[in-house]
């Protein structure tokens, strides 16, 4: 193989992450991580075609060889893209190679994949909760956010309790069900559960005394 082919996997990556920030700069929008340069732009969209492979997923399967779905998803889509905008033919194995490389940044540095992980959870979450399901509020302003991780489980507890008790509300609950399921796969296979901790938002009187005494520090 020449140097141009065996080269090909690496301009690869780096144009799916350039293409990511061009879309998303060209639609107005500035998610998290997509500033930090190409490589990070490229985990943002492995991790979005994660969760989508997650969701083809049926009920009761595992989280083992999500990252390899992903990767091979956005290997796939990308593929044709980088063909048309005159890179190289993606063919079989140049596909291979690009995969084997892709999941070999992830095992080698698998740190920024986790926060962007983490980061859906938390986002997915709040668009798909009432905030009083996960937060519990203090006496004043504060409040607790429990993890992300730990209110799916907890959701999926409440419906396997009332599966039997309540069809009807089991039933209207399906599709949210999946949803869940499978976003708490993503969060199996990549988050720690160690980080599975709560966040805190500290009364506005606490917030200002942390920072005069971070300043002071």
């Amino acid at each position: 193989m020449s140097y141009e082919l065996r080269n090909v996997p690496n301009e690869f990556v780096e144009f799916i992450g350039g293409f990511v920030i061009e879309t998303e700069t060209a639609a107005g929008r500035k998610p998290p991580f997509i500033t930090q340069g190409s490589h990070m732009a490229m985990y943002v969209q492995l991790v979005r075609d994660m969760f989508h492979a997650s969701h083809d997923r049926r009920w009761n399967e595992g989280h083992k060889g999500l990252l390899e779905d992903g990767a091979r998803r956005m290997v796939n889509t990308f593929g044709e893209v980088y063909t048309r905008q005159g890179g190289a033919y993606m063919d079989k194995h140049l596909k291979d190679m690009a995969l084997r490389m892709i999941i070999g940044l992830v095992d080698h540095t698998p740190f920024p994949l986790q926060c962007i992980v983490e980061y859906e959870l938390w986002k997915l979450r709040s668009d798909a909760f009432l905030a009083s399901y996960y937060r519990t509020s203090w006496d004043d302003d504060g409040f607790t956010e429990e993890h992300p991780m730990r209110t799916f489980a907890r959701y999926l507890d409440y419906l396997d309790d009332i599966k039997g008790v309540d069809t009807a509300e089991y039933k209207a609950s399906l599709e949210k069900k999946r949803c869940v399921v499978s976003w708490r796969r993503v969060g199996l296979g990549f988050v720690p559960q160690e980080k599975w901790q709560p966040r805190f938002q500290y009364p506005a009187v606490m917030a200002k005394a942390l920072s005069e005494r971070q300043g002071q520090s």
